[in-house]
């Protein structure tokens, strides 16, 4: 541990869990919520969050039916409430559930922009729309004291329509709201997404770059966690945008070698679907720029005490999504890696338990929670 510049810096050189000490996800389910056949209630289309309130409902975000439904402790559906449409409490294009305790419940709808607030029961509280503070897209949203954490994203073709061939790596603010929805401050300017930009026969078309990065934050309490996945760390910010820690693993090696690439194109050509697509594949792979590192992981969530989750490992979701997760503490320490069940997503990590979606050989969602032991 060291101090540069008022930053408290944190670097592990390898896990600290001690043989027999490590955590561990159950690989049966303690719930399982969800019908291949049957009553809708309990059948999904893409399910994007889901959350465990404190008197154990679980609240379950479905972007495909565009609503949200409440399951009782025992997995029996209690409420539902939502739907499609432009009004308040409707839904155009949900992406994410939130929880502000004790039982209130953030749904962000990117087409909107913006989000909703509803009480457990499904009563709406508020609706919100939000206006884009420049050219960079709202991107999503996580809950603050007095107020929420705005996620933009900038597009390197909204940015510079004239961007040449290759991968490319804007950069977008991350803002401070109030209660109400209004700009207090920015936190801070952090990147966007890796975007690869490829000559498609007479024109230019873009898509996602092999092993590319993207920013991830999450937080807890007033504590915002920031991470650009170019290496192995984290940064952690107060609300006023205050760089306080980082905490690192120096011993990960991120290189992208030829056994890499192969595996990548092997996941890539999974998605051929068409003879055109055949077709196309051959020149996007002649073309395809792979960078000197991989992205250090892909995806982040915080658990109740401020432990923070890195999914690592090679990720090529939905084809090849990587079940490792490793930890570091909420004082920085590298705890070491675990791994989640087969086809699982995880949206929540408890202190005893974690939440999320998984799928069935044929593609059926199930809402689950894993007992995790430690």
């Amino acid at each position: 541990v060291r101090d540069s510049a008022g930053v408290r810096i944190v670097e592990s050189v390898s896990p600290s869990w001690e043989p027999g000490d490590e955590w561990a996800v159950a690989t049966e389910p303690t719930l399982s919520i969800g019908q291949r056949d049957g009553e809708e209630a309990y059948q999904f289309f893409d399910v994007g969050g889901a959350v465990r309130l404190i008197d154990g409902r679980i609240a379950v975000l479905d972007r495909g039916m565009k609503t949200v439904r409440v399951f009782g402790a025992d997995g029996g559906i209690l409420s539902e409430f939502g739907g499609p449409g432009e009004g308040p409490g409707e839904f155009m294009r949900p992406g994410d559930l939130h929880l502000l305790r004790p039982d209130t419940l953030v749904v962000w709808d990117a087409r909107r922009p913006g989000f909703s607030l509803f009480a457990a029961s499904g009563e709406l509280v508020r609706s919100l729309t939000l206006d884009p503070p420049g050219s960079e897209q709202l991107w999503g949203l996580k809950p603050l004291p007095g107020g929420y954490l705005l996620e933009t994203y900038a597009s390197p073709l909204t940015q510079n329509p004239q961007r040449e061939v290759g991968i490319h790596r804007d950069e977008a603010p991350l803002i401070r709201l109030d209660a109400d929805g209004v700009i207090v401050d920015t936190v801070g300017i952090f990147p966007s997404n890796d975007l690869a930009i490829v000559r498609l026969g007479g024109g230019m078309g873009m898509g996602m770059a092999p092993f590319g990065k993207t920013s991830w934050f999450d937080t807890r309490g007033d504590a915002i966690v920031v991470g650009t996945a170019d290496a192995m760390e984290v940064s952690v910010f107060d609300p006023e945008g205050v760089h306080e820690a980082v905490f690192r693993s120096t011993s990960v090696d991120l290189t992208v070698r030829e056994e890499d690439r192969e595996w990548f194109i092997e996941q890539f050509a999974k998605r051929i679907e068409t003879p055109e697509e055949r077709e196309l594949f051959g020149t996007v792979v002649e073309g395809m720029e792979f960078p000197e590192t991989r992205a250090a992981y892909g995806g982040m969530l915080l658990d109740p005490v401020g432990n923070v989750w890195l999914r690592t490992g090679r990720h090529f979701p939905p084809e090849a999504p990587s079940r490792e997760w490793t930890v570091f503490s909420f004082q920085g320490v590298l705890l070491g890696s675990l791994q989640m069940p087969e086809r699982f997503e995880a949206f929540e990590i408890g202190s005893d338990y974690v939440l999320g979606v998984w799928k069935d050989e044929m593609d059926v969602e199930f809402v689950r929670v894993y007992g995790l032991t430690k």
